[in-house]
């Protein structure tokens, strides 16, 4: 065989077999942004969904056209159920993201507004959100919140799949279809991260006790919070800026503070000090009055559920009970679906905060003082409560 011959053939066979991988991760679609062809036993569970979460959950809005977004950090992807009664009928995507900060959050917001209509946005809010800006890469890559040209999104798909590791993937996601002893990922389920999953996690890091136990000792000396501050204020501005967008476009937007467990409240306390946190409710009022006051549409509501009551201050399971499961809460970071229901039951209209089991106040109405001097109450007596409760 001649060297022309030669170069021939072996540019047609590597031509060949990248087509060959090509198809095998196209039909496997491990990512679920190629199609949403999906067979039970082959590929409809997605174990790498995890690691491309930030590409699908922008796949997830531009597909399904959503009604109504669920934004935020992992409280709200895991806690608050885009399967929700309240939401009935409509679109909903939960487009939460891990780890994610407002900053993050937000790209989410105009990702969405770009390429559908929301007529409402729930923003899960709360105090680790808003001491970083700092944006992963995966973002810019997927295009959230960017204007780019359909090439380049053509092109960062193309790369996404077209290389060993999706190949790997796609064989992976085959072969975890028969392995019933592991946590799934189905794309219905990834948007609020699945029962299963949550079960088999907490079970993995030996019950809630344990992983709360585990969480409570990475508890830092107290923070320098000059920076903390810095980030506080531009995510502010920018919710500021995209809450008035929101309005001016007829979109309702609902700010919600999610029921944190009392122990990671007390954890960022000795973190950030009580007046960060004070300073961040009411930054977080006078952000929502300054969009009152510009414009005329749908106001910006805020919402809290956080409060020492005998839910989010649910005693950990001892030492001693191994892999028991809390009744609220996975661990002290996130809450379970049950209670997030409770929360979003008060927040869209489908029951009274008065007779709610949880406590939750909406404060853009001048209920901000009050609150907080309660919450002041509140951990005072938990706090006398607990030094009570160590006294020989």
């Amino acid at each position: 065989m001649n060297p022309r011959h030669y170069t021939t053939l072996m540019l047609a066979l590597v031509a060949i077999g990248m087509a060959l991988a090509g198809l095998a991760v196209f039909i496997v679609n491990p990512y679920y942004v190629l199609h949403d062809r999906e067979l039970d036993g082959f590929n409809r569970m997605k174990p790498a969904l995890d690691r491309h979460a930030v590409v699908y959950k922008g796949y997830l809005i531009e597909r399904i056209q959503p009604n109504i977004l669920i934004l935020g950090n992992s409280r709200s992807q895991v806690g608050f159920d885009s399967r929700h009664p309240a939401f009935t009928g409509k679109a909903v995507a939960n487009a939460a993201l891990t780890g994610a900060n407002l900053t993050e959050a937000l790209r989410f917001y105009r990702h969405a507004v770009a390429v559908a209509r929301p007529e409402l946005v729930i923003i899960g809010i709360d105090p680790s959100a808003f001491v970083s800006t700092a944006e992963r890469q995966q973002l810019d890559e997927a295009g959230i919140g960017l204007v780019k040209p359909a090439w380049s999104q053509a092109w960062q798909h193309l790369k996404m799949h077209l290389n060993w590791e999706a190949l790997l993937d796609a064989w992976r996601t085959i072969a975890w279809q028969s392995r019933p002893e592991k946590f799934h990922y189905g794309p219905e389920e990834f948007g609020n991260s699945s029962i299963p999953y949550m079960t088999q996690t907490i079970i993995g890091d030996g019950g809630s006790g344990r992983a709360s136990r585990s969480q409570l000792r990475k508890i830092k000396e107290p923070l320098d919070t000059t920076p903390l501050y810095q980030a506080a204020r531009a995510n502010l501005a920018l919710l500021e800026q995209t809450a008035l967008d929101a309005c001016r476009r007829g979109i309702h937007m609902k700010l919600v503070v999610p029921p944190l467990h009392i122990l990671m409240v007390e954890k960022w306390h000795r973190e950030q000090g009580g007046e960060m946190l004070a300073w961040w409710f009411k930054s977080l009022q006078k952000t929502v009055d300054s969009v009152d006051r510009q414009c005329d549409g749908p106001q910006p509501e805020l919402w809290s559920a956080y409060s020492y009551n005998p839910i989010t201050a649910e005693a950990l399971p001892p030492p001693s009970a191994g892999v028991a499961l809390m009744r609220n809460y996975w661990e002290i970071s996130h809450f379970k679906r049950e209670l997030g229901d409770k929360v979003l039951n008060v927040v869209m209209g489908l029951a009274d905060a008065e007779t709610s089991d949880i406590p939750v106040t909406r404060l853009d109405n001048g209920k901000l003082d009050a609150y907080l001097a309660e919450l002041e109450a509140g951990r005072a007596l938990y706090l006398a409560q607990i030094q009570q409760a160590l006294k020989p």
